[in-house]
């Protein structure tokens, strides 16, 4: 049994290590072995200390993402995609009812996965080679802005719009729907639970307007 266990771990050419940081959590990494060579892959994904059942939640979501992480490097190898040198570009796969996006987020250089409903998948259209572009011919984000300028003056909106604003309508939206800050955050790609918490403190603002509608008793 020992031999079969030691033959088996001898073949998975992606594990996953833990390197122990300072405050007690612990930083992930991938360890990759591909004919005769080693390589490591950060992911910039961290597990905390499990003091509350919101830690150890935490840290399951996390551990999804590296597994899935792994999972995608593992089929990069087989199929003669993994090289070293270059990073591994957005992987999208299949679960239950709807479809994952695993990608590395270029502001933090953390990975990251989002899903997405079968309507917005459709949108991607047929995958293409591993270095095509999802929207070929999309233009960059101020050329966005330019033509969104020019949908707000036709609709007589004075307030100053840009693409950035869709991230903030999503937040509060999501927020507002009733889905947790967590989250929100996990879904916006946020590495500090206080960046989210300022679109909390919105809601609160649209809470006090609404408690002060209540009429008088005396």
């Amino acid at each position: 049994m020992g031999k079969n266990n030691r033959a088996q771990s001898v073949k998975e050419p992606v594990r996953i290590r833990r390197k122990l940081l300072k405050g007690g959590g612990f930083s992930l990494y991938l360890d990759i072995y591909v004919n005769g060579r080693r390589g490591y892959e950060f992911l910039k994904l961290y597990l905390v200390p499990e003091r509350t059942r919101e830690d150890r939640e935490r840290n399951k979501d996390t551990m999804r993402l590296a597994e899935a992480v792994k999972a995608q490097r593992i089929v990069d190898i087989q199929r003669g995609r993994f090289d070293f040198g270059r990073g591994q570009g957005a992987d999208v796969q299949r679960q239950g009812d709807f479809v994952r996006i695993i990608f590395k987020q270029k502001k933090t250089g953390g990975q990251e996965y989002l899903d997405i409903s079968d309507e917005a998948a459709q949108w991607m259209g047929e995958r293409g080679g591993s270095d095509a572009l999802v929207f070929e011919g999309l233009p960059v984000v101020g050329c966005c802005n330019r033509h969104i300028a020019l949908w707000v003056e036709r609709c007589g909106i004075r307030k100053h719009i840009t693409f950035h604003c869709a991230r903030h309508t999503f937040a509060v939206m999501m927020l507002d729907l009733g889905a947790d800050i967590y989250t929100v955050s996990k879904l916006l790609g946020h590495s500090n639970l206080a960046t989210t918490q300022i679109y909390a403190k919105i809601l609160d603002r649209k809470k006090q307007a609404a408690v002060k509608l209540i009429p008088r008793i005396t």
